[in-house]
């Protein structure tokens, strides 16, 4: 079953993200971000007996474009759950808010190691176009309660 996520989901969707990241985040920091992309970000939980997976979409002006964007921030599916459909029904759903809301493009940057997300994404008509630069140096800085 695919439902979109509420506060209660919290606890599992930082665990998926955890996992998806090989990580331990910070879970205040997490809490706050998780609590504030619920009220204005697609957030989709795939659930069996429990959530096994999440979609998180932003969408976000894209000048070049003219247009919105819906920007996947993360779809994981828990490895015991993969190729049984929940991937695709959480991707068929943003396709399906994206056509009602007239958002013309998806967008999703994917880890250049995660050849299995590449094969997952070409396959469901995704098209490879650039690369994704980041720069973090400013970030040791930064320090988190």
């Amino acid at each position: 079953m695919i439902r979109c996520a509420r506060k209660e989901d919290l606890d599992e969707v930082y665990r998926l993200t955890n996992l998806l990241e090989d990580t331990i985040l910070n879970y205040g920091d997490f809490s706050k971000l998780y609590l504030s992309a619920l009220e204005k970000d697609l957030i989709l939980i795939a659930e069996e007996e429990r959530v096994i997976g999440y979609l998180h979409m932003a969408v976000t002006p894209q000048f070049a474009r003219a247009s919105y964007i819906g920007e996947i921030q993360e779809l994981i599916i828990e490895e015991a759950y993969r190729n049984k459909g929940y991937g695709r029904m959480l991707l068929e759903k943003a396709k399906d808010y994206c056509m009602e809301h007239e958002i013309g493009i998806i967008e999703v940057l994917s880890s250049t190691f995660r050849k299995d997300a590449h094969r997952f994404y070409e396959n469901n008509g995704f098209e490879n176009t650039g690369y994704r630069f980041f720069n973090t140096e400013w970030k040791k800085g930064i320090h988190h309660e």
